[in-house]
């Protein structure tokens, strides 16, 4: 019984502490060594050219950032991420 009451207690603690993931893209330009992050795919294209990066927007898109890939070139190194925030308690 105790197991239970101690399991029961740690899913109430992790259900006031809920922290919420946003998916972020973080782009490395080789050149210039500048960092940018970024909520979307065409979000990157608004800012930069496919020539910046070294990538066509399509070809991004098939990579599949979405489950943890990576992808490096000669002029950036682009990879997805979570940015993890805690609730706001007031």
């Amino acid at each position: 019984m105790l197991k239970i009451s101690y399991i029961i207690s740690i899913f109430v603690y992790l259900q006031t502490k809920k922290t919420y993931m946003t998916k972020v893209i973080h782009v490395q330009l080789m050149k210039g060594r500048k960092n940018y992050y970024f909520g979307s795919i065409p979000a990157i294209y608004s800012i930069l050219t496919a020539e910046e990066i070294g990538i066509k927007q399509s070809s991004l898109e098939r990579v599949g950032l979405s489950k943890g890939g990576v992808v490096l070139n000669k002029k950036a190194c682009i990879r997805a991420g979570e940015l993890i925030r805690s609730k706001v308690t007031k």
